[in-house]
């Protein structure tokens, strides 16, 4: 229902999504679910992702980066799934700090149609922090039913995931 894009910002975004796929050949938005299961959506440019298609030609992969602060990933993935150095951040009223956080979302190869649970969905995402060890744990880890990205792409380049735009033709 058209109600619920309204009490988004999916039609500003969508502006801007407009011009970087005319100009760069590829446009992504993202979309998630807030607290108050509002739908929202995120304006990705380039060089914050890195897409693959799968076999049918669809984009079905996403690697994105951002900058999270301390506070933030606190409100959205709760103290028990922070590391260390995100906690020490906490412990030292230092909420601000940034840190930089990885999703990936990926086809879930493991995935069966006919065995319903919270992981076994057609897609996973994780969000870990970037330079992770393995003492690290991850931000999230989930099954989605969909996938959470809107992908345009102005001249679809058959050998890649990314589109070309008219920025290609300008020197």
């Amino acid at each position: 229902e058209i109600d619920v894009f309204r009490k988004t910002d999916l039609f500003s975004n969508l502006y801007n999504a407009f011009l970087e796929a005319s100009v760069v050949g590829t446009a992504i938005i993202g979309m998630q679910y807030d607290a108050q299961k509002k739908i929202d959506f995120i304006p990705l440019t380039i060089g914050q992702y890195y897409l693959s298609e799968g076999p049918n030609g669809f984009i079905d992969t996403c690697y994105r980066i951002f900058s999270m602060s301390a506070g933030q990933m606190l409100e959205q993935f709760g103290r028990e799934n922070l590391p260390e150095r995100v906690l020490n951040a906490l412990n030292n009223d230092n909420e601000d700090q940034l840190f930089n956080v990885i999703q990936a979302v990926e086809p879930n190869k493991e995935y069966l149609s006919h065995w319903v649970n919270a992981f076994n969905k057609p897609y996973i995402s994780a969000y870990f922090l970037e330079n992770s060890n393995d003492d690290d744990k991850f931000l999230e880890y989930k099954g989605l039913s969909y996938f959470p990205f809107l992908v345009a792409r102005w001249d679809r380049d058959l050998s890649s995931a990314y589109g070309g735009g008219i920025g290609e033709t300008i020197s």
